[in-house]
């Protein structure tokens, strides 16, 4: 049904016909209420009569209590004025004739999800369970895997069997390929499930994870305790942050058995501890000045007001790829590098040339000695020395 929104409306109407088609009762107005059009003229009948307080529901997710007065109008049945465009502040997509966005009041009040009528997925004639009507249509194949009559009756436990059915609950996997002959029928195996999903979902006990940030992140959101099976990389970490909350436990897959796993969800589920732990931390991590998406709103909102936000953008969006990569810095210090070794080798050339310049060769000394001492420089030299005239003496 298609209402028109009118900002130069004083109320929101609706026509009696409509209502009447609705089936919806209409109370008295007293006194009655004269409407005047936009050019100020009276209309010739006044309004009479209103609608008790009714429910309304805009596209999928918004409702809210509303009250009507209740004027004839063939064309628009219903008309939301300005009171309701004052009270709801939304975005409308002129062209598209639609609301693109709610104010940010509503996302506490108006925006909460509609409850679903109850309707049968799977069941067979007289076995309808209560947790069937809480799925939506498209997870009707796991309305089984949250029946409490499927989770109390176990087959026969085995040697050889998987150890979760030791479990006393229903169990979703993610798993491709042919299904095991030894699993037990109250564990489900699927190439994709809905996990965020599940865990919202009232009938879970406990989460069997590998300890990824996501899945963590979204057990802690719902309350749900974990078993966590770190494999690689940042597993360990965030399972041993779980451990240390006391919101789970976590298990080494290198030295795990059957009885390990077996006694973990078992711990975990039958000792509330790790539960109202969970729930603690679900009501820390929710308690925010805003909704998310009120806050995702006010950026989107933001950015558009700012003309893109210039302001906010990084300077690395604007930088030349040889700056992005560094290849500027690495250009001047590879040529700061040659140029230090170039300049060294050079002046090392020059001290050993100045060096050889300075120090008198090997033959120059020799003959320097020779001719301190007196020898082989001539008999009239050597008999001037005094070595050869004490000789001369002792004769």
């Amino acid at each position: 049904m298609l209402a028109l929104l009118d900002s130069e409306a004083g109320g929101n109407f609706i026509d009696g016909t409509l209502l009447k088609e609705l089936g919806k009762p209409s109370v008295p107005c007293k006194p009655a209420l004269q409407v005047t059009s936009i050019h100020g003229s009276a209309l010739p009948q006044p309004i009479t009569h209103i609608t008790p307080p009714l429910q309304m529901q805009v596209g999928l997710l918004h409702h809210e209590e509303i009250q009507f007065l209740i004027l004839p109008h063939a064309i628009h049945p219903v008309i939301l004025g300005l009171p309701w465009l004052r009270l709801h502040a939304p975005s409308i997509d002129w062209p598209a004739g639609e609301i693109s966005q709610w104010g940010t009041q509503c996302f506490e009040v108006c925006l909460t999800p509609v409850e679903p009528p109850p309707r049968i997925i799977s069941a067979l004639p007289g076995t309808l369970h209560p947790c069937e009507a809480c799925l939506l249509e498209e997870y009707g194949d796991f309305s089984d895997v949250f029946d409490a009559r499927e989770a109390d009756s176990l087959p026969p436990h085995r040697p050889f069997d998987c150890p979760i059915d030791n479990s006393n609950n229903g169990v979703s996997k993610k798993f491709s390929g042919s299904r095991p002959k030894y699993l037990g029928n109250n564990t489900k195996l699927v190439e994709w499930l809905p996990q965020n999903d599940l865990l919202g979902h009232p009938h879970i006990k406990a989460f069997l994870s590998h300890g990824g940030l996501n899945s963590i992140f979204e057990a802690m959101y719902h309350g749900v305790p974990v078993v966590g099976m770190p494999l690689f990389g940042d597993h360990y970490d965030t399972m041993t942050r779980v451990q240390a909350k006391g919101m789970g436990i976590i298990l080494h897959w290198k030295t795990i058995t059957d009885d390990d796993i077996y006694e973990a969800l078992v711990k975990v589920i039958n000792d509330p501890s790790y539960r109202r732990q969970a729930q603690r931390l679900s009501e820390i991590h929710k308690d925010q000045p805003e909704h998310p998406v009120g806050r995702t709103v006010y950026w989107i909102n933001y950015i558009l007001r700012h003309g893109g936000a210039p302001h906010l953008r990084s300077a690395i969006y604007g930088i030349p790829f040889y700056q992005y990569f560094l290849l500027d810095v690495a250009t001047v210090v590879l040529l700061g590098a040659v140029s230090a070794t170039y300049i060294l080798s050079r002046t090392m050339k020059f001290i050993f040339k100045r060096s050889e310049k300075l120090l008198p060769s090997s033959d120059h000394d020799i003959l320097a000695a020779d001719n301190y001492n007196g020898i082989a420089n001539g008999i009239g030299k050597c008999s001037r020395n005094g070595p050869a005239r004490n000789e001369k003496k002792l004769k």
